[in-house]
């Protein structure tokens, strides 16, 4: 058997391609095969979406801990450690498990030509039947139809979180078009839950292809809760009689939490034990990195990994509800395979300074290209060629009472964070 240390894994994986220029479920079906289905040892939650997925899997996996099932979460992509991406007891995967899992599917992939993304899932579907999961809560990549996590057996859940326009050129150049690749993981005899406030269009092509399967709709609508006023601590909702703390920031966070709701009640319906009890501790200890995440409070330092359009309005939205008359300085990098214009007009305008700046990473758009795009919306725009420039630059700026925001996309948001981690030791 192949065996590869934890940093040989990674790197191994990352010389993986990462796309098929014919996207296929049939490499992934026959790896897992070959590793004798390690799926069909335990219980599946399947969710895809544009914006929410890691928030809504997150608050899931909580609740169904806090309901004493062992519990698997599976996200992407990491922020600041690999292993991140594999969560037996939804804590990043045990190093050394995760490296001798990564050797079983090196050895089982044999002459297949997998992609990157399937090798992960592969290795994180084995380290949750190693780790005895009874549930997983699987994201979907970046699409639904041919994601490789589409691969596994029928889920007892479903779930669409927002729908938006993200990688048109995977996807389709519409809404109508993105939604039937998402609806890709429907499957016979799950049920499907959706995220409340999704488009006409959206909900159009969900109903027609739970028809197509015979799948149950979930849909709770927005006229069921209500909510405090979004704060630094999260809100408080109101729903089917619940009374509920959401620690994660932000109005669209509601949106995610009524969709991890949904879905236990789904599960209890379908013969689970899950109670009131556990749904309010579940949200209310639940955790995710990377979205509207405090650092530090004096000065209050934020990361935020919003990437595309709709991610920048929750966060634009975030920025004016909880940061409100607060001297903002934005470290500010993207990443060049988006709509980046539209993510810089939605941030730009909030910030007293704007630091451009570049990942380490060869999406990353150049910062001088960045700066350019925010100049129209702020006066005051430098540039920083890397992301330790940018963090020095930023606190020399702070003051005690101002707030840090590094975003624009998961990479800044990553490296930022790692920086910030190690300075802190």
């Amino acid at each position: 058997m192949t065996r590869f240390d934890y940093p040989g894994a990674v790197e191994y994986i990352h010389s993986i391609r990462r796309f098929d220029h014919e996207p296929t479920l049939d490499r992934m079906t026959e790896l897992l095969r070959r590793l004798g289905n390690p799926e069909k040892k335990y219980k599946i939650v399947h969710v895809a979406g544009t914006n929410g997925k890691g928030s809504t899997c997150a608050m899931t996996a909580s609740i169904l801990r806090n309901a004493g099932y062992r519990t698997g979460l599976y996200i992407s992509p990491y922020l600041v450690e690999f292993n991140e991406r594999i969560q037996p007891d939804c804590r990043p995967c045990d190093k050394d498990l995760l490296a001798d899992a990564a050797g079983e599917v090196f050895d089982a992939a044999g002459d297949l030509p997998v992609t990157q993304f399937e090798f992960i899932t592969a290795t994180g579907l084995v380290c949750f039947a190693r780790t005895g999961c009874e549930f997983v809560v699987l994201e979907t990549g970046i699409g639904g139809r041919f994601d490789a996590t589409s691969a596994v057996s029928a889920p007892e859940i479903c779930a669409l979180t927002s729908i938006s326009l993200d990688h048109t050129k995977l996807l389709g150049s519409t809404i109508t078009a993105i939604a039937l690749e998402k609806c890709g993981i429907f499957r016979p005899g799950s049920d499907v839950v959706v995220c409340p406030g999704q488009s006409e269009e959206a909900m159009a092509v969900i109903q027609r292809e739970c028809l197509r399967v015979a799948a149950e709709l979930v849909a709770p609508p927005y006229a069921m809760y209500s909510c405090s006023e979004p704060s630094l601590k999260g809100e408080k909702l109101s729903y089917r009689g619940l009374q509920i703390h959401i620690p994660l920031i932000g109005k669209h966070q509601v949106q995610n939490a009524l969709t991890a709701i949904e879905i236990a009640f789904a599960l209890k319906k379908r013969g689970f034990s899950i109670t009131n009890r556990d749904i309010i501790a579940g949200i209310y200890k639940s955790e995710f990195q990377g979205r509207f995440e405090i650092l530090s409070n004096h000065p209050l330092f934020i990361i935020d990994g919003a990437h595309n359009p709709d991610g920048a309005r929750v966060l634009s939205e975030a920025i004016t509800t909880v940061l409100s008359g607060r001297k903002l300085i934005a470290i500010l990098g993207v990443t060049s395979d988006k709509d980046t214009a539209s993510v810089v007009a939605q941030i730009a305008p909030h910030c007293h300074t704007v630091i451009a700046t570049s990942a380490n990473n060869p999406r990353a758009l150049a910062p001088e290209v960045t700066a350019t795009l925010a100049a129209p919306y702020c006066d005051n725009v430098e540039v920083a060629f890397d992301c330790d420039a940018a963090l020095t630059r930023a606190w020399e700026l702070a003051g005690a009472e101002d707030v840090i925001l590094a975003c624009g996309s998961l990479f800044i948001a990553g490296e930022i964070k790692g920086i910030f981690l190690r300075s802190t030791k």
